[in-house]
């Protein structure tokens, strides 16, 4: 409900048009390709990060996502979000960093219920590559925990005003399917 959230908002800030209803996947849209510059300049360095920023918005997906009322680019900036958590858990030696995982996961799953699995493979084929052991770590562990107590609230509001017909609609149909 994330996305509708958003632009609910902004209709009411700004009035109901197209572009209100836009704004929030190309903000989500711009955050990726930061995020992937970010990742980029961590990886390699500062040139490589922005030639991958650059390759990013670039990209067909990229500005599908952005100029459309899509959840795809809130999908893609978790994700992304997810795998810069996990190498700077790596290179700063501090496994703080994976509540990031969490809280990108629990975002993400804000937007679309398949999303927390692409933060999680993303964080976690960096862990299995480079600290394999960190996938069992305290604080992996517990970005799950966060990410499920960003999911709980709406989720358990949703099963008590929509009870049956929520939980199979949503449950069934959407993640289901």
């Amino acid at each position: 409900p994330l996305m509708m959230w958003l632009v609910a908002a902004l209709f009411e800030l700004a009035g109901v048009s197209v572009w209100a209803a836009r704004l929030p996947s190309a903000l989500f849209a711009t955050a990726a390709v930061l995020m992937t510059g970010l990742l980029g300049r961590r990886l390699l360095d500062a040139r490589v990060g922005w030639l991958a920023a650059v390759l990013a918005a670039s990209s067909y997906g990229t500005f599908t996502s952005a100029s459309n009322l899509r959840l795809e680019s809130g999908v893609t900036f978790a994700a992304v979000t997810g795998a810069y958590a996990a190498v700077r858990a790596i290179q700063d030696g501090r496994p703080a960093w994976l509540l990031l995982v969490g809280v990108a996961a629990g975002l993400g799953g804000m937007l679309k219920p398949v999303a927390p699995l692409h933060v999680y493979l993303a964080s976690g084929l960096v862990l299995a590559c480079h600290r394999p052991r960190w996938l069992r770590h305290p604080v992996y562990l517990a970005s799950a925990a966060l990410a499920l107590l960003v999911l709980l609230p709406w989720h358990a509001a949703a099963m008590r005003i929509g009870g049956d017909e929520f939980a199979v609609v949503y449950f069934g149909q959407e993640i289901g399917s």
